[in-house]
């Protein structure tokens, strides 16, 4: 692609990759491609397209996203790591640094991928159709390229589609037909499942929650004698939930702001892990009551989800290093009081004999906890999610014993 756009005559080009060892691959390769990425007219930036495009101050004639996600990497749950590229904000991004005249070019491998791309140009774009057009080549059995999307702020006269439809014709490819679905919702950042509608896995995490939930019925039918472990359990289970689910909006909520979705993964978790072992260490004390304990981690999770995505919306405009500290930050001030529940749980069972009780639904309540925000992610959004935490712990300081152990 860079080498036929510098032969088309373009003076400079962004070539940006998130994956540092896809662009040593490329390197190894360019000399038998004829040396485009040697080029000096070629910019090679290791950075997430979204946050470079969002960050900077250039209008460019040509932003192109070309299999930005696929359907194997969807198969293995990374819809939502890679859909952000193309949410309906996303894209609204690219069309703002646009270049008068400027396209926005999306190369997809499916007809459902396509479909799916469609539905949030045409979203961003202020619901104009005559803004955008596609094309797919007549055989594409063995070819990933197979459909193209453009996109522009202006609409596309008669006279330039009948241009481009002769161009796309020498190259074997035909005009797609683009509709919309009113029933599908386009991809945006808070449900950025642009290619599949998150059914299939949605499900499976749903009944892996079932499969869970019923596990936990039997283990409490078995306590059901003892009322005080029944309440331990349910409020393990509780607090397994809640510090699950958390970890998964976390791991959103810092991809949105980091971009980089292994750094990410790892800044997310350190910041959660971290801060509540600094809480239990600072705040852990045997004469933290049961609703205390409960509360402030009820005002942790209530604060994280909600200002959490006006954070992270803010710290995708910053330098990385200033928005890495904002967004770790406030991360770990938010996890500081989440492993209080827990330490009050060990407290209160010591007197009974129920630690092992504690544990076992504790890690129950975290498997149960990771399906339903899977699945409340997929269906209805990652803003949904902090609600499933704030219920929670909610339930958790309701579930104070009675009695003392």
């Amino acid at each position: 692609v860079y080498k036929r756009q510098l032969q088309e005559g373009a003076t400079k080009i962004d070539a940006v990759e998130v994956n540092p060892q896809t662009v040593a691959f490329a390197q190894s390769l360019d000399t038998w491609a004829g040396g485009p990425l040697d080029n000096a007219k070629v910019n090679l930036h290791i950075a997430e397209a979204r946050r470079f495009v969002q960050t900077s101050n250039e209008q460019w004639d040509h932003i192109n996203l070309t299999l930005l996600q696929t359907s194997p990497a969807a198969g293995r749950g990374r819809s939502h790591v890679d859909a952000r590229v193309l949410t309906v904000e996303a894209i609204q991004s690219y069309l703002a640094h646009l270049a008068p005249l400027g396209i926005v070019a999306v190369i997809q491998n499916s007809e459902t991928l396509t479909e799916r791309s469609y539905q949030a140009i045409l979203a961003a774009n202020g619901h104009r159709p005559e803004r955008i057009t596609g094309f797919k080549l007549s055989d594409r059995k063995n070819n990933p390229f197979s459909y193209l999307l453009i996109t522009r702020n202006e609409a596309f006269s008669n006279e330039l589609l009948m241009a481009l439809q002769a161009t796309a014709s020498s190259f074997d490819a035909i005009p797609l037909t683009l509709s919309t679905n009113d029933s599908d919702r386009p991809a945006t950042d808070d449900r950025p499942f642009l290619f599949e509608p998150g059914t299939r896995i949605a499900t499976h995490a749903l009944l892996a929650g079932a499969l869970t939930l019923l596990i936990i019925l039997i283990v409490l039918s078995r306590e059901r004698h003892t009322t005080s472990n029944v309440r331990l359990g349910s409020a393990a289970i509780l607090a397994g939930v809640a510090t699950m689910a958390l970890q998964v909006i976390v791991v959103y909520r810092v991809q949105t702001a980091l971009g980089n979705p292994a750094l990410a993964m790892s800044v997310a978790l350190s910041a959660v892990l971290g801060g509540a072992a600094l809480g239990a260490l600072v705040l852990g004390r045997d004469t933290l009551s049961w609703r205390a304990s409960g509360i402030a981690a009820l005002v942790g999770v209530g604060l994280f989800a909600v200002s959490a995505s006006t954070i992270a919306d803010y710290a995708a405009t910053l330098q990385q290093t200033n928005s890495l500290l904002l967004i770790s930050g406030f991360t770990i001030l938010c996890s500081l009081p989440i492993g209080l529940p827990f330490l009050k749980l060990m407290q209160s069972s010591r007197h009974n004999r129920g630690e092992g009780l504690v544990i076992g639904c504790d890690g129950l309540g975290g498997i149960a906890g990771a399906a339903i925000a899977t699945g409340t992610a997929m269906t209805v959004g990652f803003n949904a999610v902090g609600i499933v935490l704030v219920l929670a712990f909610t339930g958790f300081v309701l579930l104070a014993p009675t009695e003392r152990y």
